[in-house]
């Protein structure tokens, strides 16, 4: 009878734990101290109950908090001895954060916030990878490409391929919604069911244009260092070459032919079909040598 008393007793002191009050990290005028404490009163609390690392309190799991919170937004930096101490209760690294319709995970938000205006700096975001991918993160798994190039952390990008980072859904989409909007902010409108408007075209070939667009192709040349044309993600290809053509952007479809688009026959005949539909010039010339 005692020992079934002292189950009960431990069963609903796990389930009944009390609950952390997380609301301090969600106060913008919360003091320095103020989230180190709370920090150090989340690890004496998993001490006590590690089995419940991975749960969610007031629908975030505590090991967030030790990335994303208004020291690191001010200081620049993680503390990465509190990072260190609660990842020796082996949280679950790479689940999903919002549960959205698209998976984000810690690393994901860490990058997305590096802005640039530098509220991290990209060694900060290279050195909490490492610690992460340590500690059982799937670099290969999540989609930090497009987060990387969004916030325009060409080191971090090229941190992430390096370590085998392969997921580039909506990268390319990316890159033509930036080019999208530039060639809008320069007074054209982008309309592939009409005829391609001659001053576009010229605006395309310009020092302007081409000096945007080179800072955009960093980030493409990086990635085909490590994968061809045809390892990309399958919804981006025909979307990234159908607003090239429109453009008769032959320097885009030139690196796509570098990197081996030819391997990729559906893609390369899509090439050529819009090519036709569009008459753009300067691309027929490319595929015709």
């Amino acid at each position: 009878m005692k020992k079934v008393l002292i189950f009960i007793l431990f069963v609903f002191g796990v389930l009944f734990a009390d609950e952390l009050d997380l609301g301090i990290f969600y106060d913008q005028n919360a003091t320095h101290k103020q989230i180190d404490e709370k920090l150090d009163e989340i690890l004496e609390f998993m001490g006590k109950n590690p089995q419940m690392i991975d749960e969610e309190f007031q629908d975030d799991r505590v090991v967030f908090h030790f990335i994303v919170n208004l020291n690191a937004y001010h200081t620049h930096k993680f503390d990465f001895d509190r990072i260190e101490k609660i990842l020796k209760f082996n949280p679950d690294l790479n689940y999903d954060i919002f549960k959205l319709s698209f998976k984000t995970t810690l690393l994901d938000v860490a990058i997305s916030i590096n802005t640039e205006k530098e509220i991290f700096y990209e060694d900060e975001i290279i050195k909490l990878a490492e610690i992460l991918v340590k500690n059982g993160y799937d670099i290969g798994r999540n989609n930090l490409l497009n987060p990387a190039y969004t916030v325009n952390s060409f080191k971090v990008f090229s941190y992430l391929l390096e370590n085998k980072a392969k997921n580039t859904d909506n990268l390319m989409l990316a890159i033509v919604f930036d080019l999208g909007q530039f060639i809008n902010k320069n007074g054209f409108n982008i309309n592939s069911k009409k005829p391609p408007q001659k001053d576009m075209r010229e605006f395309v070939k310009s020092e302007k244009f081409l000096e945007f667009y080179s800072q955009k192709e960093l980030f493409l040349k990086e990635l085909f260092k490590y994968m061809r044309f045809k390892d990309l993600s399958d919804k981006d290809k025909e979307f990234f070459i159908k607003f090239n053509t429109y453009l008769d952007n032959d320097k885009a479809i030139k690196l796509l032919l570098e990197n081996g688009i030819e391997d990729d026959k559906n893609s390369y005949k899509t090439l050529k079909n819009y090519a036709n539909e569009f008459q753009s010039k300067s691309i027929l010339e490319l595929l015709t040598h």
